[in-house]
């Protein structure tokens, strides 16, 4: 398909606050290797949807902005930091990721067209949202953690720099409130009485069967 790409800018104030970081690739299906030790795999034959890389990072003040290229679609923020490769203070207050912000950008990645039911076509006339696909057949969303999306490698370095990453223990309890809230948003969207239905029980059981 060839490639289109777009990008929206939205001015911030002058404060430093934890970022979700994503890129958002299609499928018309795969497979996915969950235990190498035991080589399982999880099968999606004929379950289009998406997948979506997930990182947890800080940003400073500056532009954030949304980027489309192609499939493939990525969240991203600069600042004149970044740019020079420096890692901010560790002493600089940080504004925490919030569930509300999360459950917004579940919400785009459910509802925009980003999904295909089967190939590409040039216009984007294809193109429909994973809970429109829902409607028609068995539609798929994987998140995988890709800690790269935060990283940053300077002409002349020879690794990966992570200075705007969020501690492990950190990125660990926000990865988890992220599949958690997909899950909520999803079923909440695409199938509203089941949602309620698992609402008035608690959803602990059903998540613990969706994983």
């Amino acid at each position: 398909m060839p490639p289109s790409s777009s990008s929206i800018t939205e001015s911030e104030g002058e404060v430093e606050e934890e970022a979700l970081y994503l890129v958002i690739q299609r499928i018309s299906g795969g497979r996915l290797l969950v235990d190498e030790d035991n080589d399982t795999w999880i099968n999606l034959h004929n379950q289009p949807g998406l997948v979506n890389y997930v990182a947890f990072g800080r940003r400073k003040a500056g532009s954030r902005s949304i980027h489309t290229n192609g499939s493939r679609n990525t969240l991203t923020s600069s600042s004149s930091e970044e740019e020079e490769g420096k890692s901010s203070s560790a002493a600089t207050p940080v504004s925490p990721l919030t569930k509300d912000r999360m459950m917004k950008a579940a919400k785009s990645l459910l509802t925009c067209k980003l999904a295909t039911a089967s190939g590409w076509h040039a216009d984007h006339s294809d193109a429909e949202s994973l809970v429109t696909l829902s409607s028609t057949t068995v539609a798929s969303v994987v998140t995988i953690p890709q800690a790269s999306l935060v990283g940053k490698c300077i002409p002349g370095d020879k690794y990966m720099k992570y200075h705007h990453q969020l501690d492990k223990d950190r990125s660990e309890e926000l990865y988890g409130q992220w599949v958690s809230i997909l899950h909520h948003e999803a079923l909440k969207l695409i199938n509203p009485k089941k949602y309620d239905d698992k609402n008035k029980r608690g959803m602990e059981k059903y998540l613990r069967r969706a994983e």
